[in-house]
Order: structure tokens, then C-alpha cells, then sequence
């Protein structure tokens, strides 16, 4: 006996088939069933279009853009195109009539298709004209960072003049104003603050006019960034900002000094120098406290004794200067200098 398997169609899904085998000898026989999962035939070609094709639809009102898509859920490749490209392009993009126009009236054809099979379809759509109120918000809408950032990336770091433009959409006026103008000019023209005074944080707000309608749009939280320092700024703000407690391990702090410790001579371009001073400012001869330069480690040696428990903690000043050398035309060179002075203190010893 011959099994023929007939497949299910593919809407149809897998089929479950029960079989039976019967085994016989004289007038013994023996019989057996088996269940059998029959796998539902693939999707034809024509299937695949007219499902494709069934899933297409677009509304009879046009005014966003649409996407069309180039390929079927079951793998039909779909071809576009507009009676009307200049209001709906071949990618999808709607161009609404301007305000006073008439609606427009596009007819746009589908064609779907998979090997050799192909079907069409053709909606019939109207994309209404702008009203006035409608062009000033839509041009209000697309007034976006990405519209006036210019050669910026980033808005939180706002280097170069942005570009605001003074007109949009159809014949839509924009006037700017910004929350400082110092940084930011009605004209985009961007000016770094000092980098003393800091990042400043700014907004621009553009008014829109077409008529009598105003409609107004505000971009919040440009980062405009501050001016790269001069190398005075720098060696101020190293001097200011000098972290010892990375250096004089295993000493917690400058006033709690019971350990030997070494401060770098050199960090990046800045040469320093450490000096031990007393309360008059004066250079420190102690026992308590020796700082030798190493100029091979380019390092200061800091070499603590303690005082006696009798004798109490031992107070002094220390001193860090920082320098940093410019080479000028002529091939002079110049000193930019800072130094500050932070109290120190070394521990008495503890009595047992």
C-alpha cells in the first residue's frame, strides 16, 4: 500500500494524521496506531503578494508624511509612486499647499510583487492646504536645535555662532531674542564667557509672525562653554586645587604630618617648588621638618620628625609654587608664576 501525503494549504496550518498497521499470520494479527504531524504547505507566491498587498492601506486625509515601505511582511518587494510628487514624493514626504491654495487631489499606485506574480493597488487621497494658523504652528514646531545649531554638535557644548534664521515656511517672519545677550547675540553670534566666570547657560526664543499671528518658540539649556584658561588661569587654579592627600600618604592630612612623604617637582608642564616657611613667611630652619629636591626622581623629599609629647605638635607653613615656561617670538621665554601657602602641622609624639 502506497501512502500519499496531500499537504494542507498554508492558511490551513499542520495537520495531525492518526495511522494504523495491521500485522497478520494465519489467525493471529497484531495492530498498531501512529500519530503522524503533516507540515501545512509554504506560502505561494501569489499569497504572499495578496497578503502584502491586504495590509497596505493609507487614509483618504493626507497631512503628515507617510511611509512607504519597500518590502512585505511575507517578503513581496512594493514599488510606489505619486500622481502628484511635488505634494507626496516617492519616499513618502507631503508637501501640504500653501495657505490660499486649493486641497490637492494625488492619486498614489502600489504595485506588489514576488517572483513571478504582481498585484496593484491605487488610493485616491486629498492633502488639504495650510491654514494660516496651521503654517505659523508647523513652522513654530520646526524650530529645533538641529535648525540653529550650525557647527555645533552638542548642545551642551556650544563653541561657534549659531544660525537663526529671519525667515521660514511660507513667508513666516522670525525675529530672536536671547536670556544673554553677552553670549548670545539676537544674531546667533556666540562669545565664550571668561574661564573665570564659568559655562553659561542660555536660552533663545524666536517669534513668529505671518499676519496678524504671532506664535513664539523657546530652545532652553544651550551650554555655551567657557573660554579654554590662559596659563596664568592655570597655574592659579593648580596651586588652589593641589591635592596633597594624594602625595603624602600615609599622612591623612597637611595637619596631621607624622610620616615621611615626597611631593613631585614636575606635573605635566608645570615645574613646582615646596618650600617649609614660618609664620612670618620666612624660610623654616627645623629639625622638625627637611624638604630636599631629588632632581633625578624630580621629586621633594619631606623628612618629618616628630616632636616630643613635652614639646606639643609642631606648626608650620608650606608652600607650593607653580610655574610654567612660554616661549615667545624671538625665542624669549616667559615665567607665568602662582603660588599659595597652607598650614601644616606635625604630630607630637604620643607618650605610652
Amino acid at each position: 500500500m502506497l501512502g500519499i501525503i496531500n499537504r494542507p494549504d498554508f492558511y490551513e496550518g499542520d495537520k495531525e494524521v492518526y495511522l494504523s498497521a495491521t500485522v497478520k499470520s494465519g489467525e493471529v494479527s497484531k495492530t498498531k496506531k501512529f500519530k503522524v504531524l503533516v507540515k501545512a504547505s509554504k506560502r505561494t507566491d501569489l499569497q504572499s503578494v495578496l497578503e502584502d498587498i491586504g495590509n497596505i492601506s493609507i487614509p483618504n486625509i493626507v497631512t503628515e508624511n507617510l511611509t512607504f515601505i519597500q518590502k512585505g511582511s511575507c517578503g513581496s518587494t512594493i514599488v510606489w509612486s505619486s500622481s502628484s510628487p511635488n505634494i507626496i514624493g516617492q519616499l513618502g514626504k507631503v508637501t501640504r499647499p500653501v495657505f490660499g491654495e486649493q486641497d490637492a487631489k494625488v492619486t498614489i499606485n502600489v504595485i506588489v510583487s514576488k517572483g513571478s506574480v504582481s498585484r496593484s493597488k491605487e488610493f485616491k487621497v486629498t492633502v488639504p492646504a495650510w491654514t494660516q494658523e496651521g503654517e505659523v504652528e508647523s513652522a513654530a514646531n520646526a524650530i529645533t536645535w538641529e535648525l540653529i545649531r550650525n557647527k555645533n554638535t552638542d548642545i551642551n557644548k556650544v563653541t561657534s555662532d549659531l544660525v537663526l534664521p529671519t525667515t521660514i515656511g511660507n513667508e513666516i517672519s522670525i525675529t530672536w531674542t536671547t536670556s544673554n545677550s553677552t553670549c548670545l547675540s539676537d544674531k546667533g553670534v556666540v562669545t565664550r564667557p571668561a574661564y573665570k566666570d564659568g559655562d553659561s547657560i542660555v536660552s533663545v526664543t524666536a517669534t513668529l509672525t505671518k499676519g496678524e499671528l504671532i506664535s513664539t518658540k523657546t530652545i532652553t539649556n544651550i551650554r555655551i562653554l567657557k573660554q579654554e584658561p590662559t596659563n596664568q588661569e592655570k597655574v592659579d587654579d593648580f596651586v588652589k586645587t593641589f591635592d596633597f592627600v594624594s602625595y603624602i600618604a600615609p599622612n591623612k592630612s597637611l595637619t596631621e604630618l607624622s610620616d615621611n612623604f615626597t611631593l613631585p617637582a614636575k606635573v605635566e608642564n608645570m615645574s613646582l617648588t615646596f618650600s617649609a616657611l614660618d609664620n612670618e613667611g620666612e624660610d623654616l630652619t627645623s629639625t622638625n621638618i627637611k624638604l630636599e629636591l631629588d632632581n633625578q626622581a624630580l621629586s621633594y623629599k619631606a623628612t618629618i620628625v616628630r616632636p616630643s609629647s613635652s614639646i606639643g605638635d609642631f606648626s608650620f607653613n608650606l608652600k607650593i609654587e607653580a610655574k610654567i615656561t612660554v616661549l615667545s617670538e624671538g625665542e624669549t621665554s616667559e615665567e607665568i608664576k602662582a603660588s599659595k601657602i597652607y598650614p601644616a602641622k606635625i604630630l607630637a609624639m604620643i607618650e605610652e
